[in-house]
């Protein structure tokens, strides 16, 4: 017999129904909210079933049943399993966070399968019959509960069992009554810190101590320290006292230096840090306030070593700081700043016991003595943070309260009583900053100094590398060097043009030589005519002080920058032309089809007081920036990359030099510029051979014109031959550069906009990043009557 089209949807409508309620012990809608008081805020539908049930697929398909149509009108679509932020005895849900709910009357909610079978279709305020889709022709199931314009707002109806309830307080995604968990088992740090090194634990513990440092905020380490009382702290040296507590964004307990926590969290190992992690804002318990804090644990560099392979060196000295990470940290002795790069990009700066020097700017090169140098060097370092994790924060921290142009340190200055939790990150054991305790007060040990003034009737001859000075700007196409087929290196713009103009015309008129040779000026391109980047230069120099011209050479060699020279007229003047070595030998001396080397740019001089004669050669030999292959590198002994091509490029050069090219009969001779060596490796030897030797070693291992990696050293080199030897007075190097903050450059990228005004000024420091150095030339005589440099500075005074 056949069934009326009637009752057949009806008895469909009960057939789910029953159906419905075997389903339950599966995965069904078990949580709803539509309406509330005012605007509609978090309307949601919850399924549940067994924890862990893979729901892809599964959809909500909404029904307006309040219309004559009775049709979808909105369809979410779940991924993944079913989930628990509690102990829900085994179920677990998904909600599906669904905006503009229909809250008319009946509307309904048909739960569809991943194979698109319908498991259940409900309704509230009433029962209907669906219309097209997944619930066609069935009768829906009235849950007989609703919401209304006066719910409250985070209350929903939900489902126990078979039946319907609410509205109450909702509970998305967990159950309303979780099965209480065990307590995590309460542990002292030391024994979650454990004496290896990490931790070995993996399931929740509870630790309780002392705020020793506090960054929970997004724009900081969302973090904090926390240690042991001392009363609590154990007699093993080789466990911590401290540990770093990560709780991301579930910092809602607002914790501060000097509170008594209590903390829940998994113990784990994070690129090395030994850390807790927080997974819920409950998981922090403040106990009680401004707590006495632990002593801090007194330090010294060098960290104490052992070993003499560095592998193993570097795991004492990480096994020494692993037992004091997370403490309070204090060190006895001031620290000297050694490298402050990052300090704009990221608030850290390098500390060390005192300032730290190349290894082959002290001996010479060998691999037993690199790698003692590189042991020593780890042992002396540490980094000091800010507590922060925001790239180019503003304003810089250090120093305290904020860099500024009148508030500002240079590598070399020191600070005294460091004190701080210890950190290991990115590699490197840091000290994070607790500005509520402790003070950062740096000491200007190493302040800013005025240009040398040169003795009376001195000449004085300069080599200053100038950080890339081309008038082509950097704008993206490969438009400088002798073809016009190279990368430009300057300035971005016109305003750093003029920025970076500003300050190096600073520097070349407080500096004031007679001479100067300039290394990294912009090449100009074959055949121009009209002003060339040296006449730019020097033009702008002469607009301000005065009184230089330029050795007028064109363009010199293949890169896109060169060598050049400009002088006073009315000191020196030239004598002949000048010559220039740029044979393949020289610029390619491996023939690796590629020059390395820029050319050599050699002209005499007649002084004008005295009548004598020398002869200043200019370099800048390959950097240690690259590899030049297996044979040519010599890292492993200390002497970098390329050593092979900077060394044959000098006995080449040593040849060239000794048939006088410029024509003179003088054997007077300076050759200085950036030779890319430190004073003991092969190419600087090469010269000493010679006899051309290096006029700074009598000033000791002090001098310096570069730092890299925190290390001093003189790339910037003044070499003269026996003959000038006598007549050389002084040698300086002005420390302008290789001290000071990037951040004072001409620069944009970086920094902050207004850095560009409140930092930068139009004086002298940082106006490149090699110091020039300055060579003093008395020829009335060996060195004026009653004064002898090699025993006394005597007194300067100006011309």
């Amino acid at each position: 017999m056949k069934i009326p089209f009637g009752l057949r949807r009806l008895s469909l409508g009960m057939a789910l129904a029953a159906a419905g309620l075997q389903a339950q012990a599966q995965v069904n809608i078990s949580e709803i909210h539509y309406d509330n008081s005012g605007a509609d805020t978090g309307e949601a539908i919850e399924i549940a079933g067994p924890l862990g049930t893979d729901v892809t697929g599964w959809s909500l398909v909404l029904y307006n049943g309040s219309s004559s149509s009775g049709k979808p009108y909105k369809t979410h679509t779940f991924s993944g399993a079913l989930a628990s932020s509690a102990d829900c005895d085994g179920e677990g849900y998904a909600v599906a966070e669904i905006a503009g709910i229909q809250n008319g009357s009946p509307d309904g909610i048909a739960l569809v399968d991943a194979a698109g079978v319908l498991v259940s279709f409900i309704s509230y305020e009433g029962a209907f019959v669906g219309v097209t889709g997944p619930a066609d022709g069935v009768m829906s199931t009235d849950i007989g509960v609703a919401e209304t314009s006066g719910t409250p707002a985070g209350f929903s109806l939900s489902r126990t069992g078979s039946s319907w309830s609410g509205p109450a307080e909702s509970h998305f995604g967990t159950c309303a009554n979780p099965v209480a968990e065990e307590p995590a088992p309460l542990m002292k740090i030391h024994q979650v810190q454990g004496a290896g090194d990490s931790v070995t634990l993996s399931t929740p513990v509870q630790i309780e101590g002392i705020v020793v440092g506090d960054y929970q905020r997004s724009d900081q380490l969302r973090a904090f320290f926390v240690q042991e009382e001392d009363a609590d702290a154990d007699a093993d040296p080789a466990t911590s006292e401290g540990i770093y507590v990560y709780c991301g964004n579930r910092c809602d307990v607002d914790v501060s230096v000097g509170d008594l926590v209590r903390v829940t969290g998994t113990p784990k190992e994070y690129y090395g840090m030994s850390q807790l992690n927080v997974g819920r804002s409950s998981d922090v318990e403040l106990v009680s306030t401004a707590q006495a804090l632990p002593t801090p644990v007194e330090m010294t560099l060098p960290v104490p070593v052992s070993a003499t392979n560095l592998d193993d060196a570097q795991a004492e000295i990480d096994a020494y700081y692993e037992a004091r990470e997370g403490m309070l940290v204090r060190w006895t002795k001031p620290l000297s700043v050694v490298a402050h790069f990052n300090l704009g990009r990221y608030g850290t700066m390098q500390l060390a016991d005192e300032r730290l020097y190349q290894f082959t700017h002290l001996q010479p090169p060998s691999a037993e003595g690199f790698e003692a140098h590189q042991i020593a060097t780890a042992a002396r370092t540490l980094m000091l943070d800010d507590g922060s994790g925001m790239q180019n924060p503003e304003p810089t921290p250090y120093p305290m309260p904020g860099l500024s142009g009148d508030n500002y340190l240079r590598a070399g200055d020191t600070l005294a009583n460091l004190t701080g939790p210890l950190h290991y990150s990115f590699s490197n054991w840091t000290v994070q900053p607790v500005p509520e305790q402790f003070s950062y007060d740096f000491v200007a040990s190493n302040p800013r100094t005025e240009a040398p003034q040169p003795w009376r009737d001195s000449l004085t001859v300069a080599s200053f590398n100038l950080l890339n000075y081309f008038t082509t700007l950097d704008l993206g196409p490969d438009v400088c060097g002798p073809d016009a087929n190279m990368g430009c290196r300057g300035a971005d713009n016109t305003d750093e043009l003029a920025r970076q103009q500003a300050k190096l015309v600073a520097a070349l008129c407080e500096m004031d030589a007679d001479i100067v040779g300039l290394i990294e000026l912009e090449n100009p391109n074959l055949g121009s005519v009209g002003e060339t980047p040296l006449d730019t230069l020097v033009n702008a120099v002469n607009a301000a002080c005065g009184g230089y011209a330029s050795v007028h050479t064109g363009t010199l060699g293949t890169d896109a920058a060169t060598v050049g020279i400009m002088y006073k007229p009315s000191s020196a003047m030239l004598e002949g032309a000048h010559a220039v070595l740029d044979t393949p030998d020289y610029v390619d001396p491996m023939n690796t089809g590629r020059g390395k080397h820029r050319p050599m740019l050699a002209q005499t001089f007649r002084d004008l007081r005295t009548g004598k004669v020398f002869t200043l050669a200019m370099a800048h030999l390959k950097a240690k920036s690259s590899s030049c292959g297996e044979g040519d590198d010599d890292v492993a002994r200390g002497q970098g990359t390329c050593n092979g091509t900077r060394t044959a490029a000098v006995e080449v050069a040593l040849d060239w030099l000794k048939g006088r090219p410029t024509g003179t009969v003088s054997p007077h001779l300076l050759v200085m510029g950036d030779l890319n060596a430190y004073r003991y490796e092969d190419p600087i030897m090469a010269f000493m051979r010679e006899g051309i030797l290096d006029l700074s070693r009598r000033f000791g291992n002090e001098a310096y014109s570069y730092t890299y990696d925190g290390q001093l050293g003189y790339l910037d080199h003044a070499l003269g031959s026996r003959s000038i030897q006598p007549f050389v007075r002084r040698v300086h190097y002005w420390h302008i550069n290789a001290d000071e903050l990037p951040l004072f450059d001409y620069n944009g990228e970086y920094k902050p906009d207004n850095y560009l005004v409140s930092l930068y000024g139009d004086h002298a420091y940082r106006a490149s990043d090699h110091d020039p150095v300055i060579v003093e030339l008395y020829f009335r005589g060996r060195f004026p009557p009653g004064h002898d440099p090699r025993t006394e500075k005597g007194k300067a005074g100006k011309r």
